[in-house]
């Protein structure tokens, strides 16, 4: 072998050198925006900043309040909900809600304001003001007046009286709402345990934008800790019985390892959070 040739080799194997120092360098650079990497847990992220829709909404949060709510719909098993026992449910769970963290409202069958006149005066008062007041005049007392609110009626009440529902709304300080979503599911979900427990013959149903938005980070988190472990052991068990090496395997698994951790760490230094349908791509990385 020539001086020159062994002389080319020389320099070939140090930009070579240089060249994987470089890369792993860079590399560990983005990793190392991992730390800034989070999870979305807000509708709006699925609309551009841009989008005259959210732009309005905006607009509307900014001149009044936001709505985040909580929405508890109550299904008793058997019969209509004017009973003694799904109404003393209702009461409770109305009571209870409003322990729930930035709770501001919360809005029901028994605490509904209703009117009447007496003379001339009007009479406003809650359906059921206390828990002693419910029998079984207050009972059909409670579903007289409710036939007769709008208000009521296909909100908080369905018109075949088979339905119940309970409103909480909630007011964010925005400071960190992974945080505070997490904070009011975690009440809510708690409450709900209990007072499924306690009224075994109700079935209970969680809606509102705060159980979206929850939703939409523990779908996202799942799917992290779930589908990423599970695509890395099938690539490095297919990439073992493909190549007939495991080395080859690991060696594959590192380069798509430092690739995956590059591209999240990159992410984070760019203050993108993944979400739900986001949280896919290290698969498709892979």
């Amino acid at each position: 072998m020539s001086t020159d040739t062994l002389w080319h080799r020389m320099l070939s194997s140090k930009q070579a050198l240089g060249l994987l120092l470089l890369s792993l360098l860079l590399t560990v650079v983005c990793i190392v925006g991992l730390k800034d990497l989070g999870l979305a847990s807000d509708y709006k992220i699925f609309f551009d900043e841009k989008d005259t829709d959210l732009q309005t909404l905006e607009r509307m949060d900014a001149s009044y309040t936001a709505t985040d709510n909580v929405f508890i719909m109550i299904k008793p098993q058997q019969g209509q909900i004017y009973n003694l026992e799904t109404l003393a449910l209702i009461y409770e769970l109305t009571d209870r809600l409003w322990q729930v963290p930035f709770s501001s409202r919360v809005d029901s069958l028994t605490n509904y304001p209703f009117s009447w006149a007496q003379g001339d005066d009007i009479e406003i008062e809650e359906l059921l003001y206390e828990r002693e007041q419910l029998d079984l005049a207050r009972v059909n007392f409670i579903k007289r007046a409710a036939a007769g609110e709008r208000d009521l009626l296909d909100s908080l009440v369905s018109r075949d009286g088979l339905y119940a529902a309970i409103n909480v709304t909630t007011l964010l300080p925005g400071e960190n709402h992974k945080a505070e979503i997490l904070a009011i599911m975690q009440a809510v979900e708690a409450d709900i345990a209990e007072f499924e427990l306690r009224y075994p013959q109700h079935t209970f149903y969680v809606t509102g934008i705060v159980p979206m938005n929850g939703a939409f980070f523990e779908a996202a988190k799942k799917d992290f800790t779930t589908l990423i472990p599970l695509m890395i052991v099938f690539v490095l068990v297919a990439a073992a019985v493909i190549l007939g090496s495991a080395q080859a395997a690991l060696s594959i698994l590192a380069v798509l390892l430092l690739s995956l951790l590059a591209a999240l760490g990159l992410a984070g230094w760019l203050a993108i959070n993944l979400s739900a349908p986001s949280v896919s791509a290290p698969i498709i990385m892979f």
